[in-house]
């Protein structure tokens, strides 16, 4: 059951549009999904990455979009055959808004401008800002961290890791920058005989460039660290793949969960308050924790296919999820569907009570 789940459990977006294109060109159905989200820190703008290359924006309070954003490649000077968006973030300040995939983008919130773009080493899986507000850093396919200055675009560090990079984040401090990957493992010296993989967790120095923890997780319990967070007092880190679990940041021991989680957890999150943490399951919900013990204490189940995103409202009432909702074919020239309401659907849970509070919604640009 768990190496199944681990299949279901894919982080990078290339895959889904791998299968996307596949239905496009030969009829078969595509899914309309929301693959990130993000809440500005004031809690005014929900932003929300949509695999038809738009980065879209909502207004918390009225749910209305305000803005949809794309990238434009004629005369951007880079080079890259695809517009892939994997992962949103805002800048602290709430000044910028930056998404990730290929290439890195960062537009200005309040006019919907671009202000730079860069294409990364590969597919920047995810992206994250620093919380002093002086980096933008993106993690992917090919075993690096970069950081970027937030105001020019321009690389200033090079973190090398191992492996694809499906998740990153900064500690509170802004002093440490922790990715999950994963490893392959040989029996040999000249890797002729593959063994199989662990996941990696690997924690870096900002200021200096060094990586100064690695840690191994046995390939039988997780092979693959597909999301990674920092806790918001900096002193654990929690990591999902085959299955949940933390650790002290400081010391990069594991700490024991007093409840046993072996939920396949994508896309972890940690509530600002730091009494909960969310994430999804590789199917249809979404689980809300008690961040100390692992229990699980909510399950929301708001997509009509799968959920791949979520995120905490700054004041950690409120959990937005997104995923599939809405499925496409193409044939003939045209596109066919059955579902006649918006194509986007990001539900807005009340933590509280449990209940849907509002619902954001969008519809297919491409």
């Amino acid at each position: 059951m768990m190496k199944k789940m681990k299949l279901i459990v894919f982080p990078c977006v290339l895959f889904v549009l791998f299968f996307n294109m596949v239905g496009f060109l030969y009829g078969e159905p595509f899914y309309a999904e929301v693959t990130s989200l993000a809440f500005s820190s004031d809690g005014k703008y929900l932003a929300g990455g949509c695999d038809d290359m738009f980065v879209r924006v909502w207004d918390v309070k009225t749910g209305k979009q305000i803005r949809a954003m794309r990238w434009q490649m004629r005369g951007s000077g880079i080079n890259t055959a695809v517009n892939l968006i994997t992962s949103v973030a805002f800048s602290p300040d709430n000044k910028y808004l930056a998404k990730g995939g290929s290439p890195i983008v960062v537009w200005d919130v309040r006019t919907g401008r671009e202000v730079w773009a860069m294409s990364p080493n590969g597919i920047a899986d995810s992206v994250a800002f620093s919380p002093d507000g002086k980096y933008l850093a993106s993690g992917g396919t090919r075993d690096t961290v970069q950081l970027w200055d937030i105001k020019t675009g321009k690389e200033v560090r090079l973190l090398k890791g191992h492996g694809t990079l499906y998740s990153i984040a900064f500690s509170p401090d802004s002093n440490y920058l922790v990715a999950g990957s994963s490893k392959h493992i040989y029996s040999d010296k000249l890797q002729k005989e593959w063994k199989g993989m662990v996941g990696v967790i690997e924690l870096w120095d900002i200021k200096t460039g060094k990586s100064i923890r690695q840690i191994e997780i046995d390939g039988d319990r997780v092979d693959e660290v597909t999301s990674i967070a920092f806790s918001p007092d900096g002193k654990h880190i929690a990591s999902g793949g085959g299955r949940l679990l933390f650790w002290d940041a400081k010391t990069g021991k594991e700490v024991k969960l007093l409840e046993k989680n072996d939920c396949c957890y994508d896309s972890l999150v940690f509530s600002s308050d730091g009494k909960y943490l969310a994430g999804v399951d590789g199917g249809q919900r979404t689980m809300l924790l008690d961040a100390r013990t692992g229990k699980v204490l909510r399950t929301f189940k708001g997509h009509k296919f799968n959920a791949r995103s979520v995120a905490f409202s700054p004041d950690s009432k409120y959990l937005a999820s997104g995923g599939a909702d809405h499925m496409y074919s193409y044939r003939n020239g045209q596109f066919y569907s059955e579902w006649k309401g918006d194509d986007y659907i990001i539900p807005l849970w009340d933590i509280e009570i449990g209940k849907k509070a509002m619902e954001f919604r969008g519809n297919y640009l491409y």
